[in-house]
This record gives structure tokens, sequence and C-alpha cells, in this order.
């Protein structure tokens, strides 16, 4: 025979489960209700195509680039479902977070994206990409980005994975060359450049690429000397030998204007140009009318950044993305450097949930920030930096809440949404990171407007 008390803890227990189960289901519906809202738009298959979504997001897609499961092409035309989320109330909406396995993320903006044909879903072909832009905000425009697919967990959050293959890795590159002379005595070296003497298709970019040595920059691995450009000036004398070498820093703001810096160039410039060995001299004009050697200024630019990313060789591309520009900026570009003033442009091989993020540093001391909950509500709980774009999810233990490993001393929002019945209730507190465990949950019920107030404004 069953004892009294055994009952009643048995009864305990399933009531629990029926709590538990109707509290998930409530979840996944509210979490569908308050969704943020998506765009569909449509696309010929057999044509490139730029659109672009109501915050600003511009997809372009090559022709042929979609086929059904199966590896057939697709009929009509293809809707291409868009969702964007740029602010913290639609990363809560959807029940996103900006975490790496476990490593803190900043985000400028997440999407997710994909495609339908005959209410079938596609697939990217093989080796087919689409170009994706983030509309910048006004911080942190020369901020470097990289792209993020997220990966479900099994709680229904999302882990972002970085895209290894469009990491753009620190580099240096040459660019703007000037010279004050012509090149001597070969003809087929018309208007002016730099050549190494004896070799008439092997110039100084192309040298510049095969022996520039990256690895021994020592600016590469300080975060300040990214984006950089320095003037290289130097004079090529009678015998084309590179002489009274000066390398100072120029910096372009956003605005095009070129002012001086105070940096000083990484000591690698100077060991570079050191070594090169003699170029053709430059020539000018005598009295006579007759070609002679001279002592010519020189200089070029070098820049410290990243690998010029793969969108910039898509002719069709750039084509259609120079033309349409104007529709969804009201403004004429006349270059891509223009347009990645207002965008952060990535190439994407996979469709779904995608991040433009870059891993949020921070030197502070760290530790695991608990907040008390009441275990019953079982509620989503989620931090809000002030300072930085990110949001963590709480892992449950036992009566608390866990954030793994975060920042001590940051101002932050916590947001706690639970049920009552079928009512959902929400629960903001503004506080810092600390080892102290936070008690203070306050619920109340809230519309989807009082969620934007309080998590989009300081």
């Amino acid at each position: 025979m069953i004892q009294p008390c055994r009952i009643q803890n048995i009864l305990w227990v399933i009531a629990m489960i029926v709590l538990s189960a109707c509290n998930r289901n409530n979840q996944r519906s509210f979490q569908q209700l308050i969704s943020v809202r998506t765009d569909t738009l449509k696309i010929d298959n057999t044509k490139d195509t730029l659109i672009s979504g109501l915050k600003g997001t511009a997809l372009f897609f090559e022709k042929k680039s979609f086929q059904l499961p199966d590896g057939t092409d697709p009929s009509g035309k293809i809707s291409i479902v868009l969702k964007e989320c740029y602010t913290n109330s639609e990363i809560i909406r959807e029940n996103l977070s900006t975490t790496s396995d476990g490593k803190l993320l900043e985000s400028r903006g997440m999407i997710n994206v994909a495609a339908f044909a005959n209410n079938k879903e596609l697939i990217l072909k093989k080796g087919k990409k689409f170009i994706i832009h983030f509309p910048k905000d006004s911080s942190d425009r020369k901020k470097q980005m990289n792209l993020f697919y997220g990966n479900a967990n099994a709680d229904g959050t999302v882990n972002w994975n970085l895209d290894s293959a469009t990491l753009l890795k620190p580099t240096a590159y040459m660019s703007m060359y000037s010279t004050s002379g012509y090149p001597g005595g070969d003809t087929s070296r018309n208007g002016g450049g730099f050549y190494f003497k004896g070799k008439k298709t092997d110039d100084f970019f192309t040298y510049f690429y095969k022996h520039f040595d990256n690895t021994k920059l020592k600016s590469l691995k300080s975060d300040d000397q990214m984006n950089k450009s320095y003037e290289a000036k130097f004079i090529v004398n009678k015998q084309g030998k590179i002489t009274n070498i000066k390398i100072s820093e120029i910096t372009n703001d956003d605005t095009g204007k070129i002012t001086s810096g105070k940096s000083k160039a990484d000591p690698y410039f100077y060991q570079y140009l050191k070594q090169l060995p003699p170029v053709e001299p430059f020539y000018t004009y005598d009295d006579n009318g007759e070609l002679k050697p001279f002592d010519s200024d020189c200089s070029f630019l070098i820049t410290i950044g990243v690998y010029p990313p793969d969108y910039r060789d898509n002719e069709n591309y750039n084509k259609i993305f120079n033309k349409k520009y104007k529709a969804f900026k009201n403004s004429a570009i006349t270059s891509m450097n223009e347009a990645e003033l207002n965008y952060y442009i990535f190439s994407s091989a996979k469709l779904g949930w995608i991040n433009c993020d870059f891993f949020w540093k921070v030197q502070d001391e760290k530790t695991d920030y608990y907040v008390k909950v009441t275990p019953e509500l079982k509620p989503n709980i989620m931090v809000v930096f002030k300072n930085a774009k990110s949001i963590l999810n709480g892992v449950p233990e036992g009566d608390k809440y866990v954030f793994k490993n975060v920042p001590i001393n940051q101002e932050i929002k916590i947001v706690a949404v639970t049920f009552e019945g079928n009512k959902p209730l929400m629960a903001i507190a503004e506080t810092k990171t600390s080892k102290q465990v936070f008690y203070k949950l306050d619920y109340k019920p809230f519309l989807i407007s009082d969620l934007e107030k309080q998590l989009n404004t300081p």
C-alpha cells in the first residue's frame, strides 16, 4: 500500500511536470506571438538580383544560385524570406543572444534568410554565395567585423559559429603610387611607374605581394594599428637606388579628409624599402630635348588592413550594386570604398541565421553572475549590457540562473519573462555585474511596446 505522504510527493512531481510543460508551451506560443516580422521579397532565379529589407539589409543573389534539395532547379519566382534583428528588443524577441562557444560577442545585426519556391524550401547550390550588406550605425564605423552562422542549441537558444572562410585576415597592401619622371629606355613602360632593372613584367606592386612578409609586422598584433595608412616618400636616384626614405601616417576620415597622425610606422616598412633591388631610373627632358636620368621624388601608400574581400571581384555584383545603390540609399556612389562606409559587406555560403559581430575584448575581471528566481515560475532570463551591444541567456541552476564568465562592474539590464496562467509577465531590473547574487525581480504584465521602450533606450 502506498503511503499518503508518498502519494502527495508523486502528485507534486506530476503537477510540476504538467506546470513545466504548460510553461514551455506558453513560452513557445508567446515566442511566436512576439516574433519579429519577416519580409517576403520575390526574385527571378534566372537573373542577378539585388534586394533590400525594410531595415536596410541588402542582399545580392547571382542567377541560378538556388536549387531544390533533390538537386533540380526551381520553377517560377523565388520568395526570399528575410528577418532583420538590429535592436536589443528584436534580439530578445527572437530568443537570440551574443555568444560564440561561451565567448562574448558584440552584434551589429542579425538576420535570418530562407528561400522558397512553390512552398518548397530551397538551398544554395554548391559553390554559390550571396552577398550581404549590414547597414552601419553611427558608432565604430571602422570596427572590423566578422560573419557568424547560428546553430540551434537543445534549449532553443542559438550559438554563433565564426565563418572561417570569410574571416578577414590582417595584412598590409600597397596603393596609390606617384612619381615625378618617366621610366627610361623602354617604350613598353609608358605612363610612369616603378619597374626593376632588367625585369619588364615584375613591377613594384607585383614584387610587393610576392616578397612583403606580413609576419614581420609588429603592427598586426595591435588593434589600434588596423586600417591605418602610411605614406612612404623616397628618392629614386640616377642609378635607380632608393634613398632618403621617410614614412608618415595619414588618416582618411569618413568624409575623405586627409589628416596627419602621430603613430610611428612599423620598422619593417623601412627594412623592406631598404632591401629593394635597383629600379629603372626616372628621366626628364633636358634643354636639348633629350631624356636624362635624374633624382625623382616618389611615394606610395601602405595600408594595414585586411585582404580585399571576395565580393570586390564579382563584376556582376559591382555593376548592379552601383546601379541600384541609389534606390535604397537615396544617393549615388562612385566606388565600393564609399559603399563600405555605409555597410558591413560579406559573402555568405549559408542561409539561416547570420550575424555581423566581433569578439568583445574586455580586460576586466570575470565572474559567474547569479540571479535568484522562483524555480516554479520557470522564467526565461537574459542580461543586456548597457555599454556594448551584447546579450546573454541565463542557465538555470537550482533556484538561480547563472551567466558564465561575465566581466565585473558592467552596467546591465536583467530581463525576465514568465507566465501567470496564460498571461506573460516581465521583470526588468538595472544593476551592475558583480560577485553578489541579484534578488530583486518584480514581475508585471507588459506589452511589446513596453519591451521596445525599456530595451532600446539607454
